[in-house]
């Protein structure tokens, strides 16, 4: 949910953020500060206080934009009693919204249903850094990632996703068994274990070939190395996936 309008994307920000478990088990909460600075860690200032309804809250900044840092506290004035600070994160954009939307097509709806379109977005945030630092490196964000590469993006960013999501899953699995032979098992972590392996096996095949493209416009992944072998050293890892470029093209 979100306060802007079409008509005002662009025209200041949304704020949001989740209610930490030890202020929704209060009954004294009664307002919210709101934060902001242009520095994230320093130099912070109260832009406004706002009724806390105990549930996740958004805040619209009109004067505010992305560049800015946002923290709330929360305060119960009776008390008086004022939270340590909290981050806060700012909505999908439609463009990234449109991504979340194809990952979450291509998740099963009983995993999907449990996941918040935040969860998306952060295995997205996070398929972009991998993709960025397998050499040659890059620095493309959501915003401006290529077009023509993004159907790769949406794959690494699912797996990203439910990686992130449910790694402790296997914690919750268990076995029981009675005398007379009947035994039963739960384990969801190893089956989503096998379906991330398959995922990561093609996505990982792919990803020398993908950073091809952009090989010569970004010339520092490849060229000229000198391999320090002859005095017993070691190749780098990011040597060697740069030589994983030219093997798997055939150069």
């Amino acid at each position: 949910m979100t306060d802007q309008s079409p008509s005002t994307l662009g025209i200041g920000t949304d704020v949001k953020w989740t209610i930490p478990a030890d202020i929704s088990s209060r009954t004294d909460i009664d307002n919210i500060k709101v934060w902001r600075s242009s520095s994230e860690n320093e130099n912070y200032t109260e832009l406004a206080q706002i009724d806390y309804s105990g549930s996740s809250p958004l805040y619209y900044d009109v004067t505010g934009n992305r560049g800015y840092s946002y923290l709330v506290t929360f305060l119960a004035s009776m008390a008086p009693y004022e939270s340590p600070w909290h981050i806060t994160f700012f909505p999908p954009l439609p463009s990234e919204a449109r991504l979340i939307e194809f990952i979450r097509r291509a998740t099963p709806e009983v995993i999907a249903k449990t996941m918040t379109d935040e969860d998306f977005l952060n295995g997205l945030y996070l398929a972009v850094q991998i993709f960025n630092t397998y050499p040659p490196e890059t620095s493309f964000s959501l915003a401006n990632f290529p077009r023509s590469h993004q159907a790769y993006l949406i794959g690494l960013g699912q797996l990203t996703a439910l990686t992130s999501r449910f790694l402790p899953i296997s914690i919750r699995d268990w076995a029981y068994s009675e005398p007379g032979g009947v035994v039963m098992q739960i384990d969801r972590g190893a089956k989503m274990n096998q379906a991330m392996e398959i995922i990561s096996k093609v996505y990982t095949q792919y990803l020398p070939l993908v950073k091809m493209d952009f090989a010569w416009d970004f010339p520092m992944g490849v060229g000229t190395v000198q391999l320090p072998l002859s005095m017993g050293g070691v190749v780098s890892r990011g040597l060697l996936n740069v030589l994983d470029i030219f093997t798997s093209t055939g150069r």
